[in-house]
């Protein structure tokens, strides 16, 4: 199923159900969903992804389906169900499929589908680093000269707005670099983030 717009993205969803002998109905829902900027080139593909979502689901609902038969020669749904009363029986999709890596695998499909025939032919433009470390090779010298927890106390301050002092304008311009451009650090503010010449905040 397609739908979408300009402004909010344009999306192919894929429904699909497995068997679950706990759940209401004895089956669950899920759904896979493909969002994309470009509609065209995404209309375009529609039957390639299709395609792949249908074989994806199908083996997700083959392994749900052979744990659901090996649940039910032990104890039938009505047995399993008048068991387990009223308690919560939400499971996992590992528990449902028996594959304790399924998401890996989901992710190992999705990968696929992302280098695929899709993207080779939508030019993207890509942006630039919302930052530009000049001085990296500094900043790495400064790491290395401090202990670890004032480096990420600097850091954090620094990220988060808070007011810092350093002893050294250098040091200051090390970390203002990790700002977005057209940011800079705050003059003033409730709390106070200072660097003494002891390398101590």
């Amino acid at each position: 199923m397609y739908f979408g717009d300009n402004k909010r993205g344009h999306i192919i969803s894929h429904v699909f159900d497995i068997k679950d002998s706990f759940a209401r109905g004895f089956k669950r829902k899920y759904c896979i969903v493909v969002l994309g900027q470009d509609q065209i080139s995404l209309l375009q593909h529609y039957d390639f992804i299709e395609t792949n979502l249908k074989q994806l689901s199908s083996s997700i609902q083959q392994k749900a389906c052979n744990v659901n038969t090996a649940e039910q020669s032990v104890h039938s749904q009505r047995e399993v169900r008048q068991k387990e009363g009223y308690k919560s029986n939400q499971r996992s999709l590992a528990a449902l499929t028996g594959e304790p890596n399924i998401f890996a695998h989901l992710h190992m499909w999705f990968v696929f589908l992302l280098r695929s025939e899709i993207y080779r032919s939508i030019p993207h433009e890509i942006l630039d680093c919302p930052v530009k470390v000049s001085a990296s090779k500094e900043l790495r010298e400064f790491y290395n000269s401090v202990p670890k927890d004032v480096f990420r106390t600097l850091v954090y301050c620094t990220l988060t707005g808070i007011k810092t002092e350093y002893c050294d304008p250098r040091t200051k311009r090390l970390f203002d670099q990790l700002l977005p451009l057209n940011f800079s650090s705050p003059s003033n503010g409730s709390f106070t983030c200072s660097l003494s010449k002891e390398n101590k905040v």
